[in-house]
């Protein structure tokens, strides 16, 4: 092991692990770069998880493993490895997922060629529960890199399409606890969508580098949860309107952000627009939530105004709330005409102009 090399932290929360566990600890101890410590979470799991830890910590040395006397939820147990790690660079790794044993050494040497990197992921292989690779994903599944960008670049990568797997990437920890100052991590990973409002408070902060290099290997299969999925059915509450809800939270983030107030509305039309034209699989879910049929058979005009409706008045109602007191049913409704009235001069506007075109070429 070379002492002079940054430790690195890994953290791994596990609730019955059992299937996946002991080939991601493999790939973990494979690595070739050696000076890490790896912590495990272990939130009462009632299959063979703990036997699995403690035969590979009588192994290695690098290994810590602790156990929940309780089922303390998903969110708390990643915030858990989180709270006992104290190298210089973080991951989480979820126990069923592998990476080359190149990952980490890869990652720290891009990390500290670049400093105003704040984390660092490679590209992204996707495997099914047997670790076939699925052919099933669409091309651009693919980790962002923003070395180089401004803050409203930086936001517009992370909106330009969906899914978001930066979150196990490597991250500088001083730049992470920063972050976690400023917001409450637990709360945040057990909205949905959690992993991203986090990628987002990063982003307002610095820059995401990326090795082109397929050097992780995410898995799929059918006990895989969400964290938002475990605390809601914990509750027994679901979000009726996912996808429209996490624009409105990832929005929410830039609004309350310290960023110039001209940059703010400049980034908040930039997410209208990117939700109306460019990202269509984000376009199309939230078209589905708000039952305004599929966006492909509305003019962009209208897809505007109706995605913006969906993202923008709960943020909006915070404050004007706060400052009429008035109920946020009463809000609602009164939003919900402004915005029909809005959409149908809209329509006449371009119903005029159309007619106005036709009498002049008759």
């Amino acid at each position: 092991m070379n002492k002079s090399q940054p430790l690195v932290s890994i953290g791994m929360p596990v609730y019955n692990g059992e299937p996946y566990l002991p080939l991601a600890l493999d790939s973990l101890l494979k690595q070739d770069y050696e000076k890490f410590e790896l912590i495990i979470s272990d939130n009462a799991s009632t299959d063979k998880t703990q036997e699995i830890c403690l035969e590979y910590v009588a192994r290695d040395k690098r290994i810590r493993y602790d156990r929940n006397y309780n089922n303390i939820g998903a969110a708390k147990n990643f915030e858990r490895v989180l709270e006992k790690a104290s190298g210089h660079y973080f991951m989480w790794a979820a126990h069923d997922d592998l990476w080359e044993k190149t990952y980490i050494s890869k990652c720290v040497s891009k990390l500290e060629e670049n400093s105003s990197a704040l984390m660092v992921c490679s590209e992204i292989v996707f495997i099914n529960e047997d670790g076939s690779i699925r052919t099933d994903m669409p091309s651009d599944r693919k980790n962002r890199e923003t070395l180089g960008m401004d803050v409203a670049a930086r936001i517009h990568k992370l909106i330009a399409h969906v899914d978001w797997y930066e979150f196990y990437g490597l991250f500088r920890f001083s730049a992470l606890k920063h972050t976690l100052k400023q917001i409450n991590l637990v709360a945040t990973l057990e909205k949905f969508g959690g992993d991203v409002i986090l990628l987002m408070e990063l982003s307002l902060r610095g820059e995401f580098a990326k090795i082109n290099e397929p050097l992780f290997f995410y898995r799929s299969h059918p006990q895989q949860a969400s964290l938002a999925d475990l605390k809601n059915a914990k509750e027994d509450r679901v979000i009726k309107k996912p996808y429209s809800f996490l624009a409105r939270e990832l929005l929410r983030v830039v609004l309350n952000s310290n960023l110039d107030e001209a940059l703010k509305y400049q980034i908040q039309a930039d997410f209208v627009e990117t939700l109306s034209v460019q990202n269509w699989e984000w376009r199309e879910r939230i078209a589905r939530e708000e039952s305004f049929l599929s966006a492909t058979d509305i003019p962009p005009q209208v897809v505007r105004i109706l995605i913006e409706r969906a993202i923008m008045p709960k943020i909006q109602a915070d404050v004007i709330i706060e400052i009429v007191k008035i109920p946020y049913r009463v809000y609602t409704k009164i939003v919900n005409i402004f915005y029909l009235i809005r959409m149908r001069l809209r329509l006449r506007t371009r119903i005029k102009n159309i007619w106005q075109r036709l009498s002049y070429r008759s």
